[in-house]
């Protein structure tokens, strides 16, 4: 919201006729006064936080899926036997 602000005082410093300049000014408060939120039908908050942690979580389960797909394809066990012991 600074960026239309700063759009809205860049268009009033100009030469513009005294109607618009009114409901820009009006327009101005208004933005200044309101914090506008974007909710989940008031269940949260959606910004930049909710944003970075659904990227996170996204990832998260995504890591754990590739990882249960190669355990599974590799049914074959890769394991050696140190039979060096049995050395008769």
């Amino acid at each position: 919201m600074e960026k239309t602000g700063k759009v809205v005082h860049n268009i009033l410093s100009c030469a513009i006729g005294k109607e618009a300049k009114s409901e820009l000014k009006e327009f101005s408060l208004q933005i200044l006064h309101r914090k506008i939120q974007f909710t989940a039908n008031g269940y949260f908050t959606l910004d930049n936080s909710f944003l970075h942690s659904l990227i996170g979580t996204v990832a998260t389960y995504l890591v754990i899926l590739v990882q249960f797909q190669m355990g599974s394809s590799g049914s074959q066990c890769n394991c050696t036997r140190n039979d060096s012991q049995n050395t008769e």
